[in-house]
């Protein structure tokens, strides 16, 4: 195996141990101390070249490159899981919707006001819409009042992931200038 694959065969396997550990609630100092007792104990076996010491910093960057590849993983989950979930709530919208329509052929058949399939088609209606506020709410497209007014003084009404953005932005801001300190 060349070099640096090795070297980013090794990063990855650092970077999710240390993510481990984050997870596991120790502090960045904990992690840094656990990841260089290691490393240290690679050296003397003579698994690892001398290399500089791992740091809090260190274990920082580890952590945030570590989220970025996950959440790339969640972002492709979450998409799969949305079209499964669609996909779902469609075929369930076509079983209702067979079912609607027999209870209009019953009712038809039999105009009576004590047919039972009146019954039978109000809650295949009410199946119906609740399989429509369901596919709103995966798409986003349904949204309370108090929402609503909020992004109707947005300039265009930004989306939950424009606001999500924006939050990022903001504390990459906040830290970039508590570094500079």
């Amino acid at each position: 195996m060349p070099a640096s694959e090795r070297a980013s065969r090794e990063a990855a396997d650092r970077r999710a141990q240390v993510l481990r550990m984050k997870i596991a609630g120790m502090s960045l100092d904990a992690i840094a101390a656990e990841i260089e007792k290691r490393r240290q104990a690679d050296r003397k076996a003579g698994k690892q070249s001398a290399r500089a010491v791992y740091t809090d910093a260190h274990a920082a960057m580890d952590v945030k490159r570590a989220l970025a590849g996950v959440q790339g993983h969640v972002v492709e989950l979450a998409g799969l899981h949305l079209a499964l979930e669609l996909e779902r709530l469609d075929s369930l919208t076509r079983v209702t919707e067979g079912i609607l329509a027999g209870a209009r052929q019953a009712m038809q058949a039999d105009p009576s006001g004590d047919n039972p399939a009146r019954w039978q088609a109000l809650r295949a209606i009410d199946r119906l819409l609740a399989i429509g506020r369901r596919r709103d709410t995966l798409l986003g497209l349904s949204q309370t009042t108090s929402e609503a007014a909020a992004t109707a003084g947005d300039e265009g009404g930004s989306s939950a992931r424009d606001a999500v953005d924006q939050l990022a932005r903001k504390r990459a801001e906040r830290r970039r200038s508590a570094s500079r300190r």
